[in-house]
């Protein structure tokens, strides 16, 4: 004999806002203690990232330019 569960549930998870990831930004660069020129790349990359990639590219092209910069 078998029993079978269904769930039907909708869940709408949603990405956090804007201030929600600059706030954790902060959090971690305070935690790790990052250097302010590496924070200033980290500025630089986003905006040149936010002007020229997609959302879906933005991950991708930051790493590169982070990786160019050091």
């Amino acid at each position: 004999m078998s029993t079978f569960c269904r769930f039907d549930i909708m869940l709408e998870v949603t990405s956090p806002d804007a201030e929600s990831y600059e706030r954790k930004g902060k959090q971690l660069s305070l935690e790790l203690r990052m250097r302010s020129e590496f924070i200033a790349h980290i500025e630089k990359a986003k905006k040149v990232t936010k002007k020229f990639s997609t959302a879906s590219d933005a991950q991708e092209h930051i790493t590169v330019l982070l990786n160019v910069y050091n």
